[in-house]
């Protein structure tokens, strides 16, 4: 965030301007924070979890990246479902967020996701 950089200089001495760097996240802080935020919910499978977590700590290391990749995952697998239901294809059992719906956001969205 460059908010004080772009405060006139009057206003951002009288704030302090004190700033604080955040390092990348590996990926078992990922998956653990992932985790704590899907608690409660069986959509996802244990292992597109760990998926995502590694993907998003080899590229940024940025835990809001992840969770944003998990979000357009989960509205992928969410699509794909309504889209068997609205055809007759729906198989009766659990449907969880598999590999390819988790994949399929890394590259669809990849470079704008990525770049921030």
């Amino acid at each position: 965030m460059d908010l004080p950089e772009k405060l006139l200089p009057r206003i951002s001495s009288r704030m302090g301007i004190q700033r604080l760097c955040f390092g990348p996240y590996n990926y078992q802080q990922l998956q653990e924070i992932i985790s704590s935020r899907l608690k409660g919910l069986d959509a996802f499978e244990k292992q597109v979890v760990e998926f995502a977590s590694k993907k998003v700590a080899a590229i940024s290391g940025d835990a809001r990246r992840a969770l944003e990749i998990c979000r357009c995952a989960a509205k992928i697998a969410d699509y794909h479902v309504k889209n068997q239901i609205s055809t007759g294809n729906f198989s009766e059992g659990k449907e969880l967020v598999t590999m390819a719906d988790v994949d399929a956001p890394f590259r669809k969205c990849s470079r704008h996701l990525m770049s921030k």
